[in-house]
């Protein structure tokens, strides 16, 4: 019962994490619209703790903060645990990718690219297939056939190829060294 409530309570956090964004924007526009109210409620004492003043400043910068990095410390934690999402490099490409806004990965295995993993793959053989992210390795996902193109092609030579090889993404590679992702 404990836990549940717990989950459903950071559950809500993170879900609602809109109100975090509205209110720190109503803050900072009325920080610059009218400064002398807002100081004068940030600074004025909402209670007393053993006659030692408690300000809103204080309860939203020290208490609040010191709570959100408690959250984020206890999820980076449990996904570093066993069978968590970070845990295994091989099964940790997808909750990479979703952090960082990242379409595809390219797949090295001692410095050699041996594969491209994108949102598609993991959509095609992943998802629809009704397998688990957290127990599927990259390698069963990627595409082992990699097309590398020179980083002084044309814009329109390589939307040409990839257009012909009905791809999204391309390695950039210069004299055997990888440079980049299209």
């Amino acid at each position: 019962m404990k836990k549940s409530l717990q989950n459903r309570f950071i559950r809500f956090l993170l879900e609602n994490s809109i109100f975090l964004i509205v209110g720190a924007f109503v803050g900072l526009v009325w920080a610059n619209v009218d400064h002398e109210s807002y100081e004068f409620i940030k600074e004025t004492p909402a209670f007393q703790i053993n006659h030692v003043p408690i300000s809103l400043h204080f309860l939203i910068n020290d208490i609040a903060m010191a709570f959100f990095f408690l959250l984020a410390g206890k999820e980076i934690r449990e996904a570093m645990l066993p069978k968590g999402a970070l845990s295994n490099v091989r099964t940790a490409a997808l909750p990479i990718m979703a952090q960082e806004g990242i379409g595809a990965l390219i797949v090295l295995d001692e410095g050699k690219l041996v594969g491209i993993v994108s949102e598609r793959d993991y959509a095609r053989k992943v998802i629809l297939k009704g397998h688990s992210s957290s127990t599927t390795p990259v390698k069963n996902i990627m595409t082992e056939k990699v097309i590398c193109v020179s980083s002084e092609l044309r814009v329109d030579a390589t939307m040409s190829i990839m257009t012909e090889k009905r791809v999204r993404h391309l390695v950039v590679r210069d004299e055997g060294r990888i440079t980049g992702v299209i």
